[in-house]
């Protein structure tokens, strides 16, 4: 019975025969395989990061790779494989379907907008305020919240002590689980507030550094890119574009998006 399933031919030949099928049923309907488990994939819409079903691989459609490789400061694989400062990469997260554009040419243009070590060591000192800023907001607010929630459990255990007292002196029996719904409620509103504070901690410091950050990284712009044009410095810095001052005027944004994505 066996051999009647490929008869004129080895199970070699036969195997080899159904790969080239299957292949080629893969590329007629635009199926890809897994690069883990192999499992055919479709792609009807969305972007071009894939998770696998079987076997939750996460891996690009455009070139087919897991998503693994992390980025110099700690970025996610997902985010450093997409992005704008990754030159080895030529994927692009969202293109429509057959339009995206060749990766070659994605990554030489990501080589030529790519920033100098000159703005990358201008804008370390603001992204550093920055995280400095949110790990310090993140402190205050665990702080807070720390003092708050032991303020209302020290107010609760006395209520909840008077309430007993009042309890024995009608001589009635307190419940069971009573003062258990007003610790849980003290946790959360204790919580929550302690996030709002900490939120307006971070931002409005941050909204402060970001005004000044702007206002310092234009004139920074202008000079570099008065003194890149002239002839004696034309060799050793490159023209700045407007991408250069984008780049520069994100510094604080990229920097804690960095931190809170490593």
């Amino acid at each position: 019975f066996h051999a009647a399933a490929h008869r004129g031919g080895s199970c070699e030949e036969y195997e080899m025969r159904v790969t080239a099928e299957t292949r080629g049923i893969s590329e007629a309907f635009g199926a890809k395989d897994c690069p883990r488990c192999e499992r055919q994939t479709m792609k009807s819409g969305g972007c071009n990061h894939m998770t696998c079903q079987v076997c939750r691989c996460e891996w690009c459609w455009i070139c087919g790779d897991q998503l693994v490789v992390r980025g110099p400061h700690g970025e996610s694989p997902i985010y450093w494989h997409y992005s704008e400062e990754n030159v080895d990469s030529g994927c692009q997260q969202f293109a429509d379907a057959g339009q995206h554009p060749d990766t070659e040419e994605v990554r030489l243009r990501r080589r030529d907008r790519a920033p100098g070590p000159l703005l990358k060591r201008l804008s370390m000192p603001v992204g550093a305020l920055s995280v400095a800023l949110l790990a310090l907001a993140t402190l205050l607010a665990l702080s807070l919240w720390l003092l708050l929630y032991s303020v209302s459990c020290c107010v609760a255990a006395v209520l909840r002590t008077a309430a007993r007292v009042a309890y024995r002196c009608r001589s009635v029996d307190p419940p069971d689980a009573f003062g258990e719904a007003c610790a849980r409620k003290s946790l959360r509103v204790t919580l929550y507030c302690a996030v709002a504070c900490g939120t307006v901690i971070f931002f409005v410091p941050f909204f402060v550094v970001i005004v000044a950050w702007e206002a310092i990284a234009v004139v920074l712009w202008v000079v570099l890119a008065i003194v890149g044009r002239l002839p004696i410095f034309r060799r050793y810095m490159p023209a700045l574009e407007w991408h250069h001052l984008r780049f520069l005027t994100s510094a604080p944004w990229r920097a804690v998006h960095r931190f809170c994505s490593s």
